[in-house]
């Protein structure tokens, strides 16, 4: 008797060592998934967070007043004085179409200003506290949109 040629590899082994390849590479794909999502919402944070400080500078720059009623503060807004929602681009897609970007708002928080005493006897200044939230909607984990993401600055100004 010759004894069988065992080289080869049988229809079930191959089966099976495909079956678990398969459900590493799904598992492997699904982290790649959520990793880019991540880092898309990373990035519309931080975006949102500029947006924030740069309505907060220009607020300071205003004297922390809102600006005088009619003047520009560079978005045609008095936004202290004002508790109107401004609509600001958080991603536009990398696409010329409008109808694909993210849209959030920018509000004034507090609104008013809340002045506040800081200090003790006759070391105590007043300040007032300005701030802004923007907030948008986004489908952070592939689940449809979720309740409305925010970013919230805020600063105290000495006030005179």
């Amino acid at each position: 008797m010759r004894p069988l040629n065992r080289k080869g590899v049988t229809l079930v082994e191959s089966l099976v060592s495909i079956f678990l390849l398969s459900v590493l590479l799904v598992g492997l794909l699904g982290t790649f998934f959520i990793s880019r999502l991540s880092t898309l919402h990373a990035e519309h944070r931080f975006v949102a967070m500029n947006i924030a400080r740069e309505f907060l500078e220009l607020e300071i720059m205003l004297g922390g007043e809102g600006g005088e009623e009619g003047e520009d503060d560079g978005y045609g807004n008095s936004l202290i004085t004002s508790a109107a929602s401004i609509n600001v681009t958080i991603d536009d897609r990398g696409t010329a179409d409008v109808a694909d970007d993210l849209i959030g708002t920018v509000t004034p928080d507090p609104y008013p200003a809340d002045m506040r005493l800081v200090g003790v006897g006759t070391s105590q200044a007043q300040y007032k506290v300005i701030g802004f939230v923007v907030a948008w909607n986004e489908d952070v984990f592939g689940n449809g949109p979720q309740p409305r993401c925010t970013e919230r600055v805020l600063t105290y100004v000495s006030y005179h």
